[in-house]
């Protein structure tokens, strides 16, 4: 499930902090190019924001260079042709390529078919199903997977499933999801929202969704006829 391995990628992501190093030439580099970040204040005083900056970046570089290293390593491949010809819009459409390659790789856990990828995105949240707008988009997404079962198949083999703390995360997490399936199953799978089912219950809870008709009454007070006459006029 992404979400355990999500665990996985997380720390070893962070594992890559003791390998980002900030020259002084580079953060005086930076605080140069970016005069506007640090108006009215020296280099000394600046440090902490530079490193700030900086910092992400760095990590971004390290993580682009370890996923190419990965991706050499495992022989991955996006088959770009066949990612344009998926059909996002109709999944029934994509069924006589199903032998067609979108993810080419010596690891069984990383190579993937079109029919691979008709499951896998069947069963997207319905967000992510909106946000996959494009071919384009969809690449992108199959880029992140790729990250995402990298680092995880590298964590398992450094030995990060030893690690007693993630173990308890990933627990943790298999029982959020036992816990929602079950939930799904019992309740969720059971409501009934078809149109005709929701207009039912509008129809009989009408006053639940109606307003009273309301009347904002303002008076004002005086002291005497004279005083209201004066205010009147």
């Amino acid at each position: 499930n992404d979400q355990v391995k999500s665990v996985f990628y997380n720390a070893y992501k962070a594992s890559f902090a003791s390998e980002i190093i900030l020259t002084d030439i580079e953060k005086q580099a930076f605080f140069e190019e970016h005069p506007e970040l640090f108006a009215g204040r020296t280099f000394a005083e600046s440090i902490g924001q530079i490193e700030s900056k900086l910092m992400p970046q760095k990590q971004n570089e390290i993580v682009q260079q370890k996923k190419a290293e990965l991706m050499e390593k495992y022989g991955v491949t996006i088959i770009d042709e066949n990612v344009r010809n998926f059909n996002i819009e109709d999944l029934t459409a994509n069924i006589p390529n199903n032998e067609q390659i979108i993810i080419e790789s010596a690891n069984s856990d990383l190579h993937k078919t079109v029919a691979d990828l008709i499951v896998y995105y069947d069963f997207l949240p319905q967000n992510k199903k909106m946000a996959i707008k494009n071919n384009e988009i969809l690449k992108k997404y199959l880029e992140s997977l790729i990250e995402l079962d990298l680092f995880y198949l590298e964590a398992l083999e450094m030995g990060f499933g030893e690690d007693e703390a993630l173990s308890s995360k990933v627990e943790m997490v298999k029982r959020q999801l036992r816990l929602s399936a079950t939930y799904n199953i019992i309740v969720a799978d059971k409501v009934d929202l078809s149109d005709e089912n929701v207009k039912k219950y509008y129809a009989e809870n009408i006053m639940q969704f109606s307003t009273k008709a309301t009347r904002k009454i303002q008076t004002f007070g005086f002291e005497n006829e004279k005083e209201a006459t004066e205010i009147r006029a």
